[in-house]
């Protein structure tokens, strides 16, 4: 697995706070990075965690990149 960000770590959203985890792991092959305010984004990683999962529930089956990509946005 591979993240890539900007050239600029020093100034970079996901750099500025060292001691705040803003990358969630949705999955053996998917993971989420998020930026913002605190509880929102504790909140929106952990809506879509737990959506996908429970998808993942009642279908029996999980749902690949694009369907996943397609349900963050909408």
């Amino acid at each position: 697995m591979i993240i890539a960000c900007d050239g600029s770590v020093g100034f970079s959203i996901l750099k500025i706070k060292d001691l705040e985890d803003k990358i969630t792991v949705l999955d053996d092959n998917k993971v989420l990075g998020v930026s913002g305010e605190g509880a929102d984004r504790n909140n929106f990683s952990e809506f879509i965690h737990k959506n996908l999962n429970l998808i993942k529930y009642r279908t029996g089956n999980a749902l690949g990149m694009n369907e996943t990509a397609n349900f963050i946005r909408y």
